[in-house]
């Protein structure tokens, strides 16, 4: 009977053990996943932004060729 008791202790002691390994793997991937989507949302931000100039960029040559062509349209002395 004491043998079959220590037996179960043991069992016991060996399961805890496996938890606690469990608990810091877990731990550990919730970690990962938590600093990949921070990556993800900054290189997102990044990516945005760098749109974003791009065509505001664009957007003002644009402009400028517009407002050039029309002041050459409506100049009466190019007709």
């Amino acid at each position: 009977m004491l043998i079959k008791i220590q037996n179960i202790e043991e069992e016991c002691g060996q399961l805890e053990d496996e938890c606690e390994n469990l608990k810091r793997r877990i731990n550990r991937l919730l970690n990962e996943a938590e600093k990949d989507k921070e990556e993800g949302k900054v290189n997102h931000e990044n990516e945005t932004n760098a749109f974003f100039e791009e065509n505001q960029k664009k957007a003002n040559e644009l402009k400028t060729k517009l407002f050039t062509f029309t002041e050459a349209v409506e100049d009466p002395d190019n007709q």
